[in-house]
């Protein structure tokens, strides 16, 4: 199942896909000719004998910088023996899932504009671990609370383990995030990341001057949405929306709803306000970070919903994130 593919110069391709165990392969195909199809005359020597365009005209092969979608399409097609397998196989990635909390000084944060520090992050295993990252202190006491809070909330899913890792800045923690955790991740879920988490971090690093396109094992990002390439990033919630038809009756996409019609877990309450219990019960305020994490975790491997859409790209030979584009799909399915 194909991830990404990237153009090089010279027409190469590195694409990369998922293996059987989940992780991520990256490799540089060669591309011999590149070519692509060009409409010529009935009496051009070097016309196709096979193939004619869609309104009967004749085709040839000519020259060409890149590939486009539809000889992308061709090369994959044409590929022999261990290198398609490794394209066309349907595997699917392990799944890390992430959910960030910042402070809340002057009305709800906007990612856009990302003023307010990002105060700790939360990333959950689907092999029940969850690991935050902070820049404020948790003394043994409170880091068992946190660790046997977590442990109890989640007991009907197994045994969660919960590691804190404390930084000295919030420089150093996004640091972190970006050169050595999400470098090594599969795929990347959350809920709502399109529209808070993901641009948040994306600019609260530009804010520190820290380069998002690290987090790529190429060290590029996405052009408009600014993921790390190479590494999958998928909004849980939007996939929800759209694939899932085990809840029959979805009154809110609203994580703490789905969640308990999902698995009968709810988001951990508090009372106050996020900012007070940042300040004044930190301990809880990881746990509540942990939690949320965990759940939209949790939620994909009860429904595995974007496997539904890996599947359908799979059978297309598109990169995941083709998946939910008719207009890609049907062009993919009409090619072949």
């Amino acid at each position: 199942m194909i991830l990404d593919i990237e153009h090089l110069h010279g027409g190469d391709l590195r694409i990369s896909s998922f293996n059987a165990d989940g992780s991520v392969d990256l490799r540089v195909y060669s591309v011999p000719r590149c070519e692509d199809w060009a409409i010529c005359g009935d009496l051009d020597p070097k016309r196709s004998r096979e193939f004619v365009n869609w309104d009967g005209r004749p085709v040839k092969k000519v020259p060409s910088r890149f590939l486009n979608k539809f000889s992308v399409q061709e090369f994959i097609e044409n590929l022999q023996g261990e290198d398609k397998a490794r394209l066309t196989a349907l595997h699917f990635p392990k799944v890390q899932s992430i959910d960030i909390e910042t402070e809340v000084i002057d009305g709800f944060p906007e990612p856009s504009v990302a003023k307010e520090r990002i105060t700790c992050i939360a990333i959950s295993f689907e092999d029940r671990r969850t690991l935050v990252m902070g820049w404020k202190k948790l003394d043994h006491e409170q880091l068992e609370k946190v660790y046997n809070g977590h442990r109890e909330y989640l007991k009907k899913f197994g045994d969660w383990d919960l590691k804190y890792k404390c930084f000295g800045s919030e420089h150093e923690m996004l640091f972190a995030l970006v050169n050595h955790v999400l470098p090594k991740c599969s795929l990347v879920i959350g809920w709502n990341l399109d529209d808070f988490d993901w641009p948040y971090i994306v600019n609260r690093c530009k804010r520190l001057g820290i380069a998002i396109s690290d987090a790529s094992p190429v060290r590029k990002s996405a052009y408009k949405t600014e993921y790390p390439l190479h590494v999958g990033v998928i909004d849980y919630m939007k996939v929800y929306k759209r694939w899932d038809m085990t809840v029959k009756i979805k009154e809110s996409n609203a994580l703490g709803f789905v969640s308990n019609a999902v698995l009968g877990v709810t988001k951990l309450k508090y009372d106050g306000s996020l900012q007070e219990m940042y300040d004044l019960h930190y301990d809880q305020y990881v746990l509540y970070n942990a939690i949320d994490s965990a759940l939209v975790c949790l939620i994909h491997q009860k429904l595995r919903t974007v496997d539904a859409s890996f599947s359908v790209a799979a059978m297309c030979n598109l990169s995941i994130y083709k998946a939910s584009s008719p207009v890609a799909l049907t062009e993919a399915l009409l090619w072949k």
